[in-house]
């Protein structure tokens, strides 16, 4: 998609390239939750709507930071009904119910009219995350977790992930 109206679009029938647009400062009010919410931090979750493509980021949040690989919503939730399900093997109807139920959460319409405004996401999701605490030591110790959070509370953030060093 070309911003340039005077350039004819090189990928007219690529549904999943969303082209950057900043926010319009075109005299209208925008409210208050648009000035806190970061368009660029929605831009690159936007880019991961439709695609298996993952990075890492560690984000500010709270005083906090969480550090992990961003991915598409529905990565995030597939593996989280996984992960859910793991420890259900004393109630498999309860374990097939999440393997089942909460992938449906991360479905997205395939076929989007291109005329059709997109929604930005208002949430970001992170694969193997950690909290990074004021010491600078990982929570949880290990593996990482499945973490979701309102793209709106996050206050900055960093391409690259935190680590720990030994």
């Amino acid at each position: 998609m070309s911003n340039d109206p005077g350039k004819a679009d090189p990928h007219p029938d690529r549904t999943d390239i969303v082209p950057i647009v900043p926010p319009s400062d075109s005299g209208k009010a925008r409210d208050q939750a648009d000035l806190r919410t970061d368009w660029f931090l929605q831009y690159l979750v936007s880019l991961l709507r439709n695609s298996p493509m993952e990075f890492g980021i560690t984000l500010q949040v709270s005083g906090m930071l969480v550090s992990g690989q961003l991915v598409s919503h529905k990565t995030y939730f597939e593996g989280l009904a996984i992960a859910l399900s793991e420890g259900l093997e004393k109630f498999p109807d309860l374990a097939d119910t999440f393997k089942t139920g909460i992938p449906s959460f991360g479905v997205t319409p395939a076929n989007i009219e291109s005329n059709v405004d997109i929604p930005m996401p208002q949430f970001i999701h992170l694969k193997n995350a950690k909290l990074i605490n004021t010491a600078g030591h990982d929570i949880p110790r290990g593996a990482g977790v499945w973490w979701r959070g309102r793209i709106s509370e996050v206050g900055g953030f960093i391409l690259g992930t935190f680590s720990e060093s030994s």
